[in-house]
């Protein structure tokens, strides 16, 4: 949907009165619950699981990392 015809929606439901709006916004909610979400959540361990060895010290680069901010931790 273009932001024109987004603008042209939202001015049009500033037109209606309370309980108008609120059925168009009940409308619009059930119309999300039915369609459910868009991908089933997956787990970020399994996403990353591949992605970094499994020595890889974290908290060692975390810091590292902060240590090179200014104001980070000093050693």
């Amino acid at each position: 949907m273009n932001e024109s015809a987004l603008s042209d929606i939202l001015k049009l439901a500033d037109g209606l009165n309370l309980s108008d709006r609120l059925a168009l916004i009940e409308q619009l909610a059930s119309g999300l619950r039915r369609k459910g979400p868009a991908k089933p959540a997956r787990s970020l361990r399994g996403i990353w699981k591949d992605k970094v060895p499994e020595d890889f010290d974290i908290d060692g680069a975390l810091r590292e990392i902060r240590g090179e901010q200014p104001g980070g931790e000093k050693e």
